[in-house]
């Protein structure tokens, strides 16, 4: 009893009335077995690639933010110079602005010399009424 695998297969499609499904479904099943291979291929590259442009963001990210960092860091130096130059110069200027120096410095530079005694201004009774007078024009402002 030796049959042939053709043999079968046409006396299979003889007795079955829809046979063309049976061989169509085996054909179909390699072919949809091959396109599922391909179609995880293609899942696969995809994650890979999303997985490469994830860590480049990532690496890139990274790098923008420690150069904004550095950035940062010498804007925070620039400050501090600035802020002890500031006090050095704070210092200075209180220094230059004590009444102390400005009288060393008055006498030793200028020749000034400190008044004796101070001398006040004190008002009379009639200096209001005088303030109301008007002066005569002069004769030089004339000509």
């Amino acid at each position: 009893m030796t049959a042939r695998v053709s043999d079968l297969r046409s006396s299979a499609a003889a007795v079955a009335p829809a046979s063309p499904f049976v061989v169509r479904r085996r054909a179909e099943l390699a072919v949809v077995e091959e396109h599922r291979k391909a179609m995880r291929a293609r899942v696969a590259i995809t994650i890979l690639a999303g997985v490469f442009i994830a860590l480049f963001a990532v690496a890139g990210s990274a790098t923008h933010i420690v150069g904004q960092q550095r950035h940062l860091d010498s804007i925070n130096r620039d400050i501090a110079n600035e802020q002890d130059l500031s006090q050095k110069l704070g210092a200075q200027l209180a220094e230059l602005q004590s009444p102390v120096r400005v009288t060393r410095d008055a006498a030793a530079i200028l020749g000034m010399i400190p008044a004796p005694t101070p001398v006040y201004l004190e008002p009379r009774a009639d200096d209001d009424a005088r303030a109301a007078e008007v002066p005569p024009a002069s004769t030089a402002a004339v000509r």
